[in-house]
């Protein structure tokens, strides 16, 4: 992976994964954007795939997120309105 910062969507749903029980993001329900930027963040090599839609953050994601910038970790948001956490 380059060194080039990844796009926020890209970082939130990283963020989502490391917060989740055992980092294991279920996209069963997802939409269809959603799981293409989850693909996106496997070929980068920051998600490893378990099941189809289940996604694991790598150790390679765990260093992406210590180098981003600081982001809410709320759960506000669209993400977290799509997992039910948080947002109007």
């Amino acid at each position: 992976m380059s060194d080039d910062p990844l796009p926020p969507p890209l970082l939130d749903l990283l963020a989502l994964a490391a917060r989740q029980p055992e980092e294991l993001l279920s996209l069963t329900e997802a939409e269809e954007e959603i799981v293409r930027r989850a693909e996106r963040l496997t070929d980068l090599g920051l998600f490893r795939i378990v099941t189809a839609r289940r996604y694991r953050l790598t150790e390679t994601g765990h260093r992406a997120l210590a180098r981003s910038p600081a982001r809410p970790r709320s759960g506000a948001g669209w993400l977290g309105r799509l997992f039910g956490r948080g947002g109007s």
